[in-house]
């Protein structure tokens, strides 16, 4: 895409939303062959998702996983698209293609050209309106490398802590760390599978720790999870656009209120009976 034409979206207005993250990839793979020449499938997607070549299958593998689920999610935002102009027989026509090439990427020494068959001009270009209309919707905000950097640190450091809570029970401790590992996870392919991962972890450490909070007596007690609502507030604040802000961040707070143990009432006991009151004895 043209960098100086105001009517494009950038590279990270795309990875909002499924069905921009879509046509990164495909219009990725269109200028490999077409500026460069072919290449195996699965060295341009390192490339793409800026890999470490040497990852092994299942990391790479999860990648493909994702991007399986990708028109999936980007056929159901399209379904709730209202108002005039919206064409959603025209947004829709690009999953049948994307749909089938996709799990061309996951065969050994799949050539660049033969995962690309079936994609033309009217299927990228479907995909780049879909995420257009989809940004319209300003239902996330693009999210930049440094507050991904402050997401993965933060969640880092949740996990060094959560290493020395020794007195808390191991499956609590377990449960916490898996769901703080998803976190740095998310943050790390953003490019994959963009807020979505982000606040669907966010949801799952949130929901591990109101969980965990009755079998746990001493969690709160924890720095960590101080650094979770930190880490909730964070998330929220870079993904999620405006008064979805302020609301989601306030259910977030009332989550961690209710765990805290009510106040108990204090009930003052009168030193001196006063019998003033009372009638007199017959």
């Amino acid at each position: 895409m043209a960098e100086d034409d105001s009517d494009e979206l950038t590279t990270l207005e795309h990875l909002t939303n499924p069905a921009g993250r879509l046509f990164l990839v495909f219009d990725a793979v269109r200028a490999q062959l077409q500026e460069v020449g072919d290449v195996e499938t699965r060295a341009l997607l390192h490339t793409h998702y800026d890999m470490d070549p040497s990852v092994g299958d299942a990391a790479y593998f999860s990648v493909i996983a994702e991007l399986m689920q990708q028109p999936i999610q980007a056929r159901a935002a399209i379904s709730s698209l209202e108002g005039p102009g919206v064409r959603k027989s025209f947004l829709y026509r690009p999953y049948e293609h994307v749909e089938a090439a996709i799990p061309r990427a996951a065969v050994p020494g799949m050539p660049a050209s033969t995962f690309y068959a079936g994609i033309d001009s009217a299927v990228l270009q479907g995909l780049e309106f879909g995420s257009a209309a989809l940004f319209e919707r300003k239902l996330y905000r693009a999210v930049d490398g440094d507050s991904l950097k402050n997401i993965r640190d933060l969640a880092s450091t949740i996990l060094d802590e959560l290493a020395q809570a020794k007195d808390l029970p191991r499956d609590v401790r377990e449960a916490l760390r898996v769901h703080a590992q998803r976190i740095v996870t998310a943050a790390d392919s953003y490019r994959v599978s963009g807020s979505d991962g982000l606040t669907d972890s966010l949801d799952g450490i949130v929901g591990a720790v109101i969980l965990s909070g009755p079998r746990a007596p001493g969690l709160l007690n924890h720095p960590f999870v101080q650094k979770i609502r930190e880490l909730a507030n964070l998330i929220t604040a870079v993904t999620t656009i405006g008064v979805a802000a302020t609301a989601i961040g306030a259910g977030v707070s009332d989550m961690f209120a209710a765990l805290e143990p009510p106040t108990p009432s204090v009930v003052e006991v009168p030193t001196e009976l006063d019998c003033s009151s009372l009638p007199p004895s017959a």
